[in-house]
């Protein structure tokens, strides 16, 4: 046996190991992602609207007005929201810095997710009064397995603020 084959044959067999590892360690990997527990986390009140849509027809055309009233409360408020935010980044990327400006940049714009939060409870509590039992519970279940579906792989990417 030549020392070429010898060679080659290491190599093989270096491959063939580092495979079955990386393999064994993508196996766990999705062996505990499926034993994780899930939909703990889920805030409801972000998924509503999108609740809405999974409806029966006449159930939507019935909630119809509760879920527009919300997204139409909503607009100005998050347009002010961004305004804020702008203005933040605007305060800290001058110099010099204004540390005053800065807090009361960012105090408004903690008085203004306060008060959005706010407005997105109260129309939470009024859309789920309307629903029925049912209705409630597959609310929840949804977003329990939106949840789950935007960990991991193939999820949509998003951008966090």
């Amino acid at each position: 046996m030549s020392i070429f084959n010898w060679t080659r044959r290491r190599w093989v067999n270096i491959a063939l190991l580092l495979s079955l590892t990386l393999n064994l360690l993508f196996a766990g990997f999705m062996i505990g992602r499926a034993s994780a527990p899930t939909g703990t986390a889920t805030n409801p009140v972000l998924g509503f609207p999108h609740f809405a849509r999974t409806l029966p027809p006449e159930r939507r055309q019935e909630l119809r007005p509760v879920v527009r009233g919300h997204l139409g409360e909503m607009r100005k408020p998050m347009r002010s929201l961004r305004q804020e935010r702008h203005r933040v980044a605007k305060i800290v990327t001058t110099d010099p810095l204004d540390a005053e400006g800065l807090r009361a940049a960012l105090e408004k714009m903690r008085q203004g997710e306060n008060g959005l939060q706010q407005r997105a409870h109260d129309s939470f509590v009024e859309f789920v009064s309307q629903l029925t039992l049912e209705e409630r519970i597959a609310l929840i279940e949804s977003g329990e397995r939106r949840s789950r579906h935007r960990k991991g792989f193939g999820g949509p990417n998003r951008k966090e603020h």
